[in-house]
């Protein structure tokens, strides 16, 4: 059993909001993370939220890094089918692998506006 599944999501979230203030993290993030994954995102963001489906309006996904560039632990709110189609996505982007943190935890948040 992978003990982060035991770890509520509101405080997986404020692990990564914590994480992300670590200038190393920062610096990750800004530099290596984002720019690999902004296009597979904003792709997925355009699949999974389509003009004639209901907008979710905000939501968060949190995650971990693993030392191989892989997206993996992923959990989401609020629950539903589009919110989880996005977080399926983000399960098969990869980028380069952190060295600050054996499983970086991230945490990603954004609102949709029609």
């Amino acid at each position: 059993m992978n003990f982060l599944h035991s770890i509520a999501l509101s405080d997986r979230i404020a692990l990564a909001k914590r994480v992300e203030t670590e200038p190393e993290a920062a610096q990750y993030f800004k530099t290596q993370m984002y720019p690999a994954i902004t296009q597979a995102l904003a792709n997925a963001m355009t699949a999974c939220f389509p003009p004639e489906k209901p907008n979710p309006g905000k939501f968060t996904v949190v995650a971990n890094v693993s030392r191989e560039g892989k997206f993996v632990n992923i959990d989401y709110e609020p629950k539903s089918e589009a919110v989880a189609c996005v977080a399926n996505a983000i399960a098969g982007f990869h980028t380069p692998p952190p060295v600050m943190h054996e499983l970086l935890p991230i945490v990603i948040e954004m609102s949709v506006v029609p």
